[in-house]
């Protein structure tokens, strides 16, 4: 009879080489005994790649509520095989000979894979933000993508 997971079938990777980003990984499943092993089972086939980045990033100012506000981002996943998406915001109200004067900043994290939206809640009123959403998994982040600006009044 077949082995299903949970009869007692367990894996074993062996190998001292670290997994690193860009690897392909090749499986094949061989059935042993004390007469000898089966034919290899089709060849399963890992690669190890960071997320693709997120596509059509927008963001929308909520109405505020004293000097605070909200931002609320939306996108495209362009990817399946992220653990999470981290976000950041630049505030790009001062601006030195036309760049930033503030790097991005990290100020939300989703673990939903599959989210298409954030709010980023108590941005101060009064200044202009990009926002940037990376896909993240255990290999890597995505490339940054295009920023999403916002003004909050």
């Amino acid at each position: 009879p077949a082995l299903t997971a949970g009869q007692g079938l367990s894996i074993t990777v062996g190998g001292t080489t670290a997994l690193q980003a860009g690897q392909q990984l090749n499986y094949q499943v061989f059935a042993c005994n004390l007469r000898g092993c089966s034919a290899g089972s089709n060849i399963a086939v890992v690669s190890l790649t960071p997320p693709s980045a997120v596509a059509k990033l927008s963001a929308t100012a909520n109405s505020g509520v004293g000097t605070v506000g909200g931002v609320l981002l939306n996108w495209f996943n362009q990817s399946t095989n992220q653990s999470r998406l981290d976000v950041y915001r630049q505030s790009v109200t001062a601006l030195i000979g036309g760049a930033p004067t503030s790097d991005f900043v990290k100020v939300g994290q989703t673990t939903n894979y599959a989210a298409t939206s954030f709010t980023d809640q108590k941005v101060p009123l009064g200044a202009s933000y990009l926002y940037q959403v990376r896909p993240c998994n255990f290999y890597g982040c995505a490339v940054k993508n295009p920023s999403a600006g916002v003004t909050l009044q």
